[in-house]
């Protein structure tokens, strides 16, 4: 039996994606039971408290970078992604802030640190 037509959507949009673009279709494809989809409204932050919640994958909506003296430093958009706790290890105190409501995929922090592992585009 096939995959149901939300699933190949998410695939074709991820296979759009840097570095998911670089991964073979059957690695993305055992990516997507894992994938977690939700929408945030504009304002919403992930700080701290969101360092291990894995990888985030901006669908559609945007986001700013901001370091922990509120200085911009990245704007994200539609095929963008993040993950706090590397931008953390770097600098602390990194935050991501919608500035658009958002539909927002989530690959959970085991998964993504599995995917790191075993692929050199991660």
């Amino acid at each position: 039996m096939g995959q149901s037509p939300e699933l190949i959507a998410i695939q074709d949009f991820l296979s759009t994606c840097i570095p998911f673009d670089e991964l073979d279709d059957s690695i993305i494809e055992g990516l997507l039971g894992s994938i977690e989809i939700n929408y945030y409204r504009k304002g919403t932050v992930f700080a701290a408290a969101h360092l291990n919640d894995g990888l985030r994958i901006v669908r559609s909506g945007a986001a700013e970078l901001r370091s922990s003296a509120d200085l911009l430093l990245d704007r994200l958009a539609e095929g963008d992604s993040f993950n706090l706790a590397g931008l953390n290890s770097e600098q602390p105190g990194i935050k991501a802030i919608l500035i658009e409501d958002a539909l927002i995929y989530t690959l959970p922090e085991l998964a993504y640190q599995q995917l790191r592992s075993d692929n050199r585009f991660f």
